[in-house]
């Protein structure tokens, strides 16, 4: 098996809720190496999580127990990794969101969209 068709099958399971440790653990893994390859492959490949939200970028918190994502649909989600919980951010962005970062002690979380903003939130 190739490492793209790693990469798909990983997501394949994710969309359909059946991922594994290991999948979390292999998705996070590719995010840290941070390699542009991969990344832009990954682009590629959005994972829809139902009612139209393809998401667009996913970003781990420092401790890893925090995954969020930004989706065509103008949402950020926060999903709890460990307690199996998500929260949708209040304020959206007027067209798709195109990136996420977060502070090192993971207080801050700054996001970008197609509709050229910056939007961020302290907790």
């Amino acid at each position: 098996m190739t490492h793209i068709e790693q990469i798909q099958e990983t997501l394949h399971r994710v969309e359909n809720g059946q991922q594994t440790d290991e999948d979390i653990s292999f998705l996070r893994q590719l995010l840290l190496i941070g390699d542009r390859q991969i990344v832009s492959q990954l682009s590629k490949y959005n994972v829809n999580i139902g009612k139209g939200r393809d998401i667009h970028i996913v970003v781990f918190s420092p401790d890893g127990k925090t995954l969020v994502s930004g989706s065509n649909d103008e949402t950020i989600v926060e999903w709890k990794i460990t307690e199996n919980e998500f929260q949708i951010f209040p304020e959206r962005h007027r067209r798709g969101v195109t990136s996420i970062a977060i502070s090192p002690d993971g207080k801050m979380l700054i996001s970008g969209g197609r509709d050229q903003t910056i939007k961020i939130w302290q907790q």
